[in-house]
């Protein structure tokens, strides 16, 4: 549209007199040297207005974008709130976002089109939530959160001044208008995408009103990365304008990853079908948008492949950003230095994790540019984690939500699709429907264990598989039988199960065995090691060793099996995704077909050795973990009941084939007890009774009808009526029970020292997050044990907690007593956790 007046960046403005203010203004700065500056707030007003307008307009809501936020900060045009900017010290916040979507409400409250009232509803939440978040409509038990916006109104001085500066009523009437035109459309294609994404009634309901919050969601995060980067833009005082980037070189780093995957070698029979299945992701073509499915087994080369095709559409249909979604900090690491290498993409791959680490950086420059990038994943390429991805959905937080917006327009790959947390399921599925249906995205859903999320109540459909003959491409990467032998009679004890592996291991001279506890693994080493050759390494892994001491761990078995030399590995889950290594024998104790297939496929892995065989057998002592540990035992009911299938000719006979991969989803999605928790099922404090976050995101139905009950009123059902804030602030991806201690093992020793030494926050920021690596989680009760030993020091001044060097062993990691002992009872870990 055109603004009245001059133009905000030629530097003139209308002037407008309040008080001794001749301009309104948007934020002051008092200099060192006594002097001062400020950014008026027509200056910042368009500044936001054309970053909104430009991330909205992806998604075809242009207007809408450019409406919210030229008036975001109307609640700053009174005189007392320009008085309390230009005060020396402020002794009190004075609100300015209420009274901003109090002016909103009021200016168009005689706007009485069909479809008015959503677009007013939309434009006053954000404007509300812009700081803060955004807030609850109604709340669980139907209390009504609707603001007394009559009580915040701006006053007729302070209107006028904005209209008079900023932009004239009828001009923001026009922007209406526009703006109206783009939500009927927008609302039509939302509708769609909700058919599509639910199984029934019910569903639909909710998955219509779980995109309309996501649209929320979008505009508000649009709003407020634009509010945030121009408020940064001009306290470093850099230009208007400057958040534009160019595209990004798409062919050329498509062209350089295909010559380095082309002179990789050839020669042999799983090189040869990589080359296939990469010619595959080559020739396919996904089309504007869309959700696909890449079902590669492991050791296809899917991460280089996808890459390729991410690439390849993102130069095709002009896209803004390719993002590689994975579930463990492992697998980002390896995977961002593959595709960086290879597609010469040093500046423009950046990853977004907490264990991204700069050298030479004293003054911490680096990290204060890291941090920047990684506010708003502003780069071409992203390699961030799952737990990142879902925040930036559904979080509470406002610097979670503020990277949604950079999500519209993208290629976004997601890797090990199958690792999604069961209670975050159905969350995922309608985030990605409505990332591909309705912003315009690629999503690529990779895994070489499909889960049928297709079959789910909110169902993730995909337009096309990118390899067509499945069937085919497992059969020709299978490298490892699966001998399920062990789980037709009771559990194997630790002794028993050392001894079949010390056999195995004097045939095959290298061994994996994966436990579902660190306590059963260590049990299980102590036994390995009384029974093997003292000449035979045996390694035991867990997450009671820091992520250093690992890494330093996992090189020296790749060593060893490099050379061909025997060595044996007792560990958790933790090895099944993300570490490329290849034993010629693995073992693992029975869990879900997901589990047991990652195992296997760190068996054998270039099939350079025929095929070998992977064994899956009943381990005693598990019971009591169990009972802490119910997806693990589900996926064991579905897994053992999908082995009895196959060992009646069903799937082939095989549990590596696509079908039986399906049936053992189609198994462990039917519990009922899965499907209540993939809503994401919690408890609030104050509240009697469970709820979950797809219902509170959703049409909030128990809400609507107590509120009607209460009030005698009826929330129409278009209207929002989602407990936006209450859901944020309940939502974890992972469940947050584990406590960081920091670890004296090798130059974690001595970074705790350098942080004790350690004069300012600057200094002392910088070291903490160099000791990330040398830190372990510990569970709550863990951490209690330990601070009962005086095994633990809590250093109040760093805000962190520090563990006694007698209880940090090489060969265990963590002990909890002198004899190194840890429960049985404990789960590996949170692979998904971040530091």
């Amino acid at each position: 549209m055109k603004w009245h007046g001059v133009s905000p960046y030629s530097g003139l403005y209308n002037l407008t007199i309040l008080g001794m203010i001749e301009l309104l203004l948007a934020r002051r700065e008092k200099r060192k040297d006594g002097s001062e500056r400020s950014q008026t707030l027509r200056e910042h007003s368009l500044a936001v207005a054309e970053m909104t307008k430009a991330t909205c307009g992806k998604i075809g809501l242009a207007a809408v974008g450019e409406l919210v936020s030229m008036s975001h900060d109307s609640g700053k045009s009174p005189a007392h709130w320009q008085v309390y900017l230009c005060e020396e010290k402020q002794t009190k916040t004075v609100e300015h976002s209420l009274p901003g979507a109090s002016f909103l409400e009021e200016v168009f409250q005689d706007r009485m089109e069909p479809n008015a009232g959503r677009l007013k509803q939309m434009l006053a939440l954000a404007v509300r939530g812009h700081h803060g978040g955004l807030r609850d409509m109604l709340r669980p038990d139907g209390e009504d959160c609707t603001p007394d916006y009559a009580a915040a109104r701006i006053d007729g001085d302070g209107k006028n001044a904005f209209f008079e500066e900023i932009v004239s009523k009828d001009e923001m009437n026009d922007l209406f208008t526009d703006a109206l035109e783009e939500e009927s459309a927008f609302h039509k294609k939302l509708r769609a995408a909700a058919n599509r994404a639910c199984s029934d009634k019910q569903s639909y309901i909710n998955a219509y009103q779980v995109f309309r919050g996501l649209s929320e969601r979008l505009l508000y995060s649009a709003l407020i990365d634009a509010d945030r980067y121009d408020a940064a833009r001009w306290e470093d005082g850099r230009p208007l304008r400057d958040w534009r980037r160019p595209r990004p070189d798409w062919t050329g780093m498509r062209e350089r990853l295909r010559q380095s995957v082309d002179a990789m070698p050839a020669e042999g029979a799983i090189p040869q079908l990589r080359r296939e299945i990469a010619g595959s992701f080559r020739a396919f073509d996904t089309g504007p948008s869309g959700v696909f499915r890449s079902f590669v087994p492991t050791g296809g080369g899917k991460t280089l492949s996808t890459a390729d095709l991410g690439f390849n559409m993102a130069a095709k249909y002009e896209k803004d950003h390719v993002y590689f979604i994975e579930p463990y900090l492992t697998i980002i690491e390896q995977n961002a230095a593959d595709v960086r290498e290879k597609s010469g993409g040093k500046d423009a791959v950046f990853e977004h994790h907490g264990n991204v680490l700069f050298e030479d950086d004293e003054d911490g420059e680096k990290l204060a540019a890291y941090q920047k990038r990684s506010e708003r994943w502003d780069a071409p390429v992203v390699f961030t984690s799952l737990v990142q991805f879902l925040n930036a959905l559904y979080s509470g937080k406002p610097a979670a939500a503020r990277r949604m917006s950079a999500l519209a327009n993208s290629v976004i790959i997601i890797d090990e699709v199958q690792a999604v947390p069961l209670t975050s399921q159905y969350l995922f599925d309608l985030g990605v429907s409505f990332l591909a249906e309705v912003c315009g995205c690629i999503a690529v859903l990779c895994t070489a264990t499909p889960p049928a999320l297709e079959k789910l109540p909110y169902p993730l459909h995909a337009a096309r598989d990118i390899i067509s003959d499945t069937d085919a491409i497992y059969e020709a990467f299978r490298r490892t039988e699966i001998d399920t032998s062990m789980t037709e009679s009771r559990p194997r004890e630790s002794d028993e199960i050392a001894s079949f592996l010390a056999e195995k291991q004097a045939a095959e001279g290298s061994v994996l065995a994966i436990m579902n506890t660190k306590g059963l693994a260590k049990k299980l080493c102590a036994e390995v090691r009384k029974r093997v050759p003292g000449d035979v390494p045996v390694y035991y892994l867990s997450t009671c060793f820091c992520a250093a001491h690992r890494s330093k761990k996992l090189g020296e078995i790749k060593t060893l099996l490099r050379s061909h030399r025997p060595v044996i590995c007792v560990t958790t889950q933790l090895i099944e995704a993300g570490v490329d290594i290849s034993f010629n024998c693995v073992i693992r104790a029975l869990a879900g077909l997901d589990s047991i297939l990652q195992a296997a496929g760190r068996c054998n892995r270039h099939g350079e050795n025929g095929c070998k065989t992977g064994y899956v057998g009943k381990c005693g002592g598990e019971e009591r973990a169990l009972a802490f540990l119910p997806e693990i035992a589900r996926g064991q009911a579905a897994a053992l009941r999908l082995i009895n299938e196959t060992k009646n000719g069903f799937y082939g006979g095989s549990l590596q084939s696509p079908a039986a991969i399906e049936a053992y989803y189609t198994h462990y999605y039917a519990d009922e007890k899965n499907r209540r928790e993939m809503a994401y099922v919690f408890g609030l404090p104050g509240y009697g009774g469970r709820f979950n976050a797809v219902d509170l995101l959703g049409a909030n139905m128990d809400a609507r009808k107590e509120f009607e009950k209460s009030s005698g009123k009826k929330v129409p059902p278009d209207q929002l009526a989602q407990s936006f804030q209450t859901a944020g602030k309940a939502y974890r991806v992972i469940p947050e029970d584990t406590v960081s201690v920091l670890v004296p093992w090798d130059d974690g020793a001595v970074l705790i020292e350098q942080l004790k030494g350690a004069e300012d926050a600057k200094a002392r920021s910088l070291l903490l997050r160099q000791a990330q690596r040398y830190s372990v989680g510990l569970f709550r009760y863990e951490l209690d044990r330990l601070l009962d030993l005086h095994a633990i020091t809590a250093d109040r001044e760093l805000g962190a907690y520090i563990l006694d060097a007698d209880h940090y062993k090489d060969e265990f990691g963590v002990v909890f007593d002198e004899n190194g002992n840890v429960e049985d009872f404990i789960i590996c870990e949170n692979r998904n956790a971040e530091p």
